[in-house]
């Protein structure tokens, strides 16, 4: 019998130091998968699965402020959550996140809109859209 891997729970918060410079890590937060970065100082929360075909984006790339996925490598801003490059169209989830006290939590999901500009552009272009 396999022990199941412990996913941590973002909104009860992880330490700081779970998270050092130019990483990233997935959780839930409520009954949603979250990944957070650390890049440049700055704390990022996005979904954690693309948005083309649900691949697991912490086992992606992290180049400077974005996320590439390791499936089909469509890049995503972790600032935004604009899909940046196709095959993925559409923008992930972001959250709000905060750090205080050596611990990260993320609780509150971003109901801000997002533009889908970049990625259909450029599916267009490749016959995709």
């Amino acid at each position: 019998m396999s022990e199941e891997t412990r996913v941590p729970d973002l909104a009860g918060g992880i330490p700081s130091t779970d998270l050092p410079e130019g990483t990233m890590i997935a959780g839930t937060v409520g009954d949603e998968e979250v990944l957070i970065a650390r890049v440049g100082g700055r704390l990022f929360a996005v979904a954690a699965l693309c948005t083309h075909y649900h691949g697991p984006l912490v086992d992606g790339l992290l180049v400077g402020e974005t996320v590439r996925c390791p499936w089909h490598h469509a890049h995503f801003c972790l600032r935004t959550g604009e899909a940046l490059a196709a095959p993925a169209t559409d923008p992930l989830k972001r959250w709000a996140i905060s750090e205080a006290g050596g611990v990260i939590a993320s609780a509150k999901r971003s109901t801000r809109r997002l533009p889908r500009r970049a990625a259909r552009r450029q599916a267009s272009r490749a016959g995709w859209w």
